[in-house]
């Protein structure tokens, strides 16, 4: 049973769990993931996710709840997912776009970051992946342009565990609504000068903001997956 609260501005709770436990919802409120909450078009809109084993994929449903009785509207897509080699890194709901940011690492070791967009409205699916080689994409982000729907996807990209003196470099990539490059991809080097610990970027040419990276030796020798609770095992 999930309970769910709504907080007003001087700190009144109200329970509105009964969104989220009708027994009509039964084909997605009975997991035991974590689910995501997102203000999408002025409307609360839950995110829930499923792995599916047999079909390596990762079954999205993304569900507008009403208090009526009856089932709550929901509309469910699959991406490609491989437990052994991905592991899930962000997921958006922006303008009937859901986004998804995933890491992988083949059984030959390369690295890849892959983004996939699909159109919520058509179900109409983009996809685009990058490769790193050896280099670990680590805390990859994603950002969208409302104006153009563009997409700026940033992250550090670091040596594997026992190289040493290696420091991280910083990838950058700008897509269009469509996944393409609309400029070539960037890499920046010595981004933590001296002996810095965290460094501060700025993206001023298409005002996307702050970038913020922290630099950690012993983080970066471990790998890191988002935890269970993110989806589960259908």
């Amino acid at each position: 049973v999930h309970r769910l609260m709504k907080m007003n501005r001087d700190g009144v709770a109200t329970d509105i769990s009964n969104l989220l436990n009708k027994p009509a919802d039964s084909m997605w409120n009975q997991s035991k993931a974590t689910f995501q909450l997102f203000n999408h078009n002025d409307s609360l809109n839950l995110i829930a996710h499923s792995y599916h084993e047999q079909l390596k994929r990762i079954k999205t449903i993304i569900v507008k709840p009403n208090a009526e009785p009856g089932l709550s509207a929901f509309t469910q897509f699959f991406f490609p997912f491989d437990f052994g080699y991905d592991q899930l890194k962000e997921v958006t709901l922006l303008k009937n776009q859901l986004l998804i940011l995933k890491t992988s690492k083949d059984e030959d070791g390369k690295n890849i970051l892959s983004i996939i967009k699909t159109d919520i409205v058509t179900g109409k699916q983009f996809s685009k992946q990058f490769e790193s080689g050896k280099y670990v994409y680590h805390n990859p982000t994603l950002r969208c342009n409302i104006a153009d729907s563009s997409v700026f996807i940033y992250s550090l990209l670091r040596t594997p565990f026992g190289y040493r003196g290696a420091r991280p470099e910083l990838f950058m990539a700008r897509l269009s609504n469509t996944l393409h490059e609309l400029s070539p991809v960037q890499t920046l080097t010595n981004i933590f000068h001296g002996n810095a610990a965290s460094a501060f970027l700025v993206e001023k040419k298409h005002s996307l903001g702050w970038m913020c990276f922290s630099y950690d030796l012993q983080s970066f020798g471990r790998g890191s997956r988002l935890p269970s609770d993110q989806f589960s095992p259908y």
